[in-house]
């Protein structure tokens, strides 16, 4: 992976066919995800070392969903056969709700050279979604922040590092 434009990021995982002609129905990490209307090309795997790029014929969003038909399926039995792959997209696809994609990495605040601790669930339930960040120093320690895009200075997507503006008086 040469640049941030070609770094693959998973949206979500196949959960079941739909309809005779080969369609899945993937199920998306976030509601919150948009993406480009131009997508020709997804990968799909079991972890990021192993995925395969797939021709897209069509593809559509809905609420949690988004319905997907390969190119080279044709039929329920091979959509089955996929079943459970994740899906990824190139970062450069996705227009909105990246920050709903950082489970599992490690969590700075800026200008920090050590990690507080790792995001271990993102919760967009509410009106308010946020991050559960378990502590390195104690693991039974979590901390609940705010998952807001303004508050994010950056994110290393290769080295799965967020780095939290530090803002006195909230943290």
């Amino acid at each position: 992976m040469e640049s941030d434009s070609s770094l693959l990021l998973s949206i979500g995982s196949i959960t079941k066919s739909h309809g005779i002609g080969g369609e899945f129905i993937v199920n998306l990490y976030s509601k919150e995800i948009s993406f480009k209307n131009n997508i020709r090309e997804v990968w799909l795997g079991e972890s990021l070392s192993h995925t395969h790029s797939w021709s897209v014929t069509t593809i559509r969003k809905s609420a949690q969903s988004l319905f997907l038909t390969l190119r080279k399926i044709n039929s329920i039995e091979e959509a089955n056969y996929l079943k459970g792959l994740n899906v990824y997209l190139p970062k450069k696809y996705i227009l909105s709700g990246y920050i709903f994609l950082v489970d599992g990495f490690n969590f700075y605040f800026s200008h920090s050279t050590s990690a507080l601790g790792e995001i271990i669930e993102i919760n967009n339930s509410g009106k308010q979604p946020f991050y559960i960040v378990s502590t390195y120093q104690d693991k039974e320690d979590n901390i609940i922040l705010p998952a807001v895009a303004d508050l994010i200075e950056s994110i290393d997507w290769e080295n799965k590092d967020i780095y939290f503006k530090q803002i006195d008086g909230i943290f």
